[in-house]
């Protein structure tokens, strides 16, 4: 399990970038990470997993 992204899809925020917002993606930070992920049905994909401590934000423009 990956902080929880399995069992609360939902429970994360909205991403720095509005076209993965619009898709449906959502982020988690869990301690050091940055965690991209969309639930498609009932399963959870798991898109993209950045180093938080880096300047992850620049992984979108």
């Amino acid at each position: 399990m990956i902080c929880g992204v399995e069992t609360f899809p939902d429970s994360g925020s909205l991403t720095p970038d509005e076209w993965l917002n619009q898709k449906g993606y959502r982020m988690v930070i869990c301690k050091k990470h940055v965690i991209i992920h969309k639930q498609i049905k009932n399963k959870v994909y798991v898109y993209h997993i950045a180093d938080a401590q880096t300047e992850y934000a620049k992984l979108f423009s």
